[in-house]
């Protein structure tokens, strides 16, 4: 089955899925339920997609670097995985005789700039001097296990929400009406059985949604974070990337320009291509690396001035310290935001049993007292 085959058929099983789910449960919280259960599940699977991508430009790149079979690389990763089958198209044209960079951006297949320049520079017989040393494997690891903690409390969070809003619509269907029958069938009135009402309506849909949009927008406007130039750890890996493939090119010798369209040849996004080609534009009216590299966004002011002049050998040990700084800056942003929003999303949730519970019982005592 082929990529697209494959798409439309999830695309097909989901809506299928979603409109079941939904006449199942026609309650707002019901919705609501199954909102977060796909977001959840898309979450799931584009983080395994996105864990496959890195392993495997991680290998093709030492793979190429060392002068391996980059045919061997992708042979393995056509059997299983989420990179099947671009990496079996990938395979075939190789075998087929195909230039391997031309190959990858007829398949489709997300490579990195630094990966894409590295197989460049194999292709052409060329050897680099540098070398992915121990030191930055193991921070690019630490990186990713320091997130491993935050996307645990994210996980614990959607869990904890879908059992809450799960009690609440069942009590909502099944307990709350038969509660509310009896008090009005006894003309016993309760103040607080708007309260436990409520709780299953749909305002509690809009709290929540007006919570996660309000949540979304700092992200969005980046304020009330402790530095200016914030990124989510899926933007500084990015960043991350276009620095380090640089960085590579330098080392070798290429020029900005080409480097450039092999960039501009690998990027998938649209927002990358953009940028790419404007660098290229930039480059060949006469502006200078760092300003260019400051113009499209992927440098700020201060560290295109420490890269402006300076020798080849200390422009990519700047870039790839740079990269670093904006991968851990990434990663530490996000541990300051979940230790504020994890609490508080806790409290929430648990003053939203409380709230529930108290008008429940409350509202069973008024039943009680109202009979006796």
């Amino acid at each position: 089955m082929s990529r697209s085959a494959s798409l439309a058929l999830q695309i097909s099983i989901s809506i299928i899925v979603t409109l079941l789910l939904l006449f199942l449960a026609p309650t707002p919280i019901g919705i609501l339920m199954i909102v977060i259960l796909l977001f959840a599940i898309n979450d799931f699977v584009n983080r395994r997609r996105r864990l496959a991508i890195d392993s495997f430009n991680r290998l093709l790149h030492d793979v190429a670097k060392n002068g391996g079979s980059i045919e061997n690389v992708a042979s393995a990763f056509s059997r299983s995985g989420s990179l099947k089958y671009e990496c079996a198209q990938f395979f075939h044209r190789l075998r087929a005789g195909q230039e391997p960079l031309q190959a990858a951006e007829a398949s489709d297949l997300p490579l990195s700039f630094s990966t894409a320049v590295v197989m460049t520079t194999a292709a052409s017989g060329q050897k680099s001097p540098h070398s992915l040393d121990q030191d930055s494997a193991t921070r690019m690891d630490n990186d990713y296990r320091e997130g491993i903690p935050v996307y645990g409390q994210f996980i614990y969070l959607i869990g904890s929400l879908l059992m809450l809003l799960f009690v609440l619509m069942f009590f909502h269907l099944f307990i709350t009406p038969t509660i509310g029958k009896m008090l009005e069938e006894f003309g016993i009135e309760d103040r607080y059985a708007w309260l436990m009402k409520s709780m299953g309506s749909s305002w509690l849909v809009f709290g929540i949604v007006g919570l996660g949009g309000f949540l979304i927008s700092l992200l969005v406007l980046r304020i009330f974070f402790p530095t200016r130039n914030f990124f989510s750890p899926k933007q500084a890996d990015r960043r991350a990337s276009i620095l380090r493939g640089f960085a590579e090119a330098i080392e070798v010798g290429i020029p900005y320009s080409r480097a450039v369209e092999i960039g501009h040849a690998v990027s998938l996004r649209a927002a990358q291509r953009s940028r790419m080609r404007e660098a290229s534009y930039r480059l060949e009216r006469g502006q200078s690396f760092a300003s260019t590299m400051n113009r499209v966004g992927w440098l700020s002011e201060r560290e295109a001035n420490w890269i402006e002049n300076a020798s080849p050998k200390r422009t990519t040990e700047l870039l790839r310290l740079i990269a670093d700084e904006t991968v851990r800056d990434a990663s530490a942003n996000l541990r300051w935001l979940m230790g504020i929003f994890y609490p508080v999303a806790i409290l929430l949730l648990g003053a939203s049993v409380m709230a529930y519970g108290f008008a429940f019982f409350h509202s069973l005592n008024s039943l009680i007292l109202g009979l006796t």
